[in-house]
């Protein structure tokens, strides 16, 4: 038999190498995750900047003689910015009204502003929200949410955690399982090195047997011992078989059936 260290080794790299190519892959979707986060937020503050300088110009298009075509420019540049924009949802809260401006949200328009004003603060939970100041003043507060990207991936974390949590019970199962058949190679080695252990004094026996009828010795001892001596055969045979490939054959299953049934009423109680 083989009890060289190489198979334990190759397992444990194996269950080494598996776990740590899980988590290059774990490591990657949450580097990925907080690049899409990180996109957004770029876009939000283009978003905010974008608001920031249209109420600053706001004192200087009365002033200039290109209002109308100025003003014309700044509203092409954020209607850009907007359409940029589709799939983050978004809440502009004015100070002064006290009121909220929804943004990419679904049905907005049979929404309260108490509504909107528990969604502003669900959203200052996700992101930090957004002000937009000018000369000192607060003129509006952007609260933002996570796109429809992030709300679908936002489980998926969850779903690779039960998937590596499978694939390490996976491992360990391959583990116990290599362990067991190391196990049975050694315990079929051992059953077949007893069969071979009890042959050698078993052919004696025989032979013993042959030169006892040959002397005056009661036929019934030998009987007897005869007995025993094709049981220990019997006994023998089966330990040689543990491990090997099963001889399949053909038998009348009415016939085994009642052996079998004949076997178990001699052995059975009453």
């Amino acid at each position: 038999m083989n009890f060289s260290p190489k198979p334990q080794y190759a397992r444990w790299f194996i269950i080494i190498s598996s776990l740590v190519i899980t988590t290059l892959i774990v490591w990657n979707i949450l580097l990925f995750f907080d690049q899409i986060k990180d996109s957004e937020r770029s876009k939000m503050e283009v978003y905010a900047a974008a608001q920031r300088a249209i109420a600053e110009t706001a004192e200087i298009i009365p002033k200039n003689k290109n209002a109308r075509q100025l003003e014309e420019s700044l509203s092409n540049l954020y209607l850009l910015i907007l359409s940029e924009n589709n799939t983050i949802p978004i809440l502009t809260y004015n100070p002064e009204e006290e009121t909220y401006n929804p943004v990419n949200i679904p049905n907005s328009d049979a929404l309260t502003q108490e509504e909107l004003a528990a969604m502003a603060s669900e959203f200052a939970l996700t992101n930090q929200p957004l002000d937009i100041v000018w000369d000192g003043v607060k003129l509006n507060t952007i609260y933002y949410g996570n796109s429809s990207i992030i709300g679908q991936l936002k489980y998926f974390p969850i779903a690779l955690l039960v998937i590596v949590v499978l694939f390490i019970a996976l491992i360990y199962f391959y583990y116990l399982t290599s362990k067991s058949s190391a196990q049975n190679l050694l315990w079929a080695g051992m059953a077949k090195e007893t069969a071979h252990q009890i042959g050698t004094p078993l052919s004696s026996l025989v032979g013993w047997t042959e030169i006892l009828k040959t002397e005056d010795v009661n036929p019934d001892y030998i009987k007897e011992m005869t007995k025993d001596i094709d049981r220990l055969e019997t006994i023998t045979d089966r330990f040689s078989k543990i491990g090997s490939v099963p001889d399949l054959k053909e038998v009348d299953i009415i016939m085994e059936t009642k052996s079998a049934f004949d076997y178990l009423e001699n052995r059975s109680s009453k």
